[in-house]
């Protein structure tokens, strides 16, 4: 009996061994089409493009809110209006939300920068960025919307140490 007890302990050993190395509820972590898809720390503001990134792909909300300041703001333009409608993080958080649940699939793209600019102004660091997308929504495999589009965000960080957070996003998509 007691031969069996240990045949059976050292057979569940390597299944143990494999479990403990396979998270089933997390997501994989991979390079999809080039884009590396690890969460940063947004000590850097590539590690917050990063970050944007994978909370559109993997639908993150929680990864996404990791993003916005608690004063942010996004405006755009509404060319059929002639305004610049905005709203606060609340409602930015609600409507990606909808937005992510609406989607089969999402897929954005940084294109390049064309401005990026840090600086310091009463003992804050900001950070100014022009930057240009592509953003694809997919409702079905075969039903989707392309935007391209240019956006403006201002991020901020109190000590070097802290991650960034974007504090305006101005969509200025055409």
């Amino acid at each position: 009996m007691k031969n069996k007890s240990y045949i059976l302990i050292l057979l569940a050993i390597p299944l143990i061994i494999l479990l403990e190395a396979c998270n089933p509820f997390a997501p994989t972590l991979s390079v999809e089409d080039g884009v590396d898809l690890v969460i940063s720390d947004q000590k850097t503001v590539a590690g917050v493009f990063q970050n944007f990134d994978y909370a559109y792909r993997f639908k993150d909300t929680l990864v996404y809110s990791g993003l916005l300041a608690d004063d942010f703001i996004f405006t755009y333009n509404n060319f059929d209006r002639g305004d610049s409608p905005s709203w606060n993080r609340e409602m930015d958080m609600a409507k990606t939300y909808m937005l992510f649940q609406a989607a089969y699939k999402i897929e954005l793209f940084w294109n390049e920068a064309w401005s990026e600019v840090e600086y310091e102004e009463n003992d804050t660091l900001y950070a100014n960025v022009n930057r240009r997308f592509t953003l694809t929504v997919y409702y079905s495999p075969t039903l989707y919307d392309n935007v391209y589009g240019n956006a403006f965000f201002k991020l901020t960080r109190l000590k070097i140490e802290d991650p960034w957070k974007i504090v305006h996003w101005d969509d200025q998509s055409v």
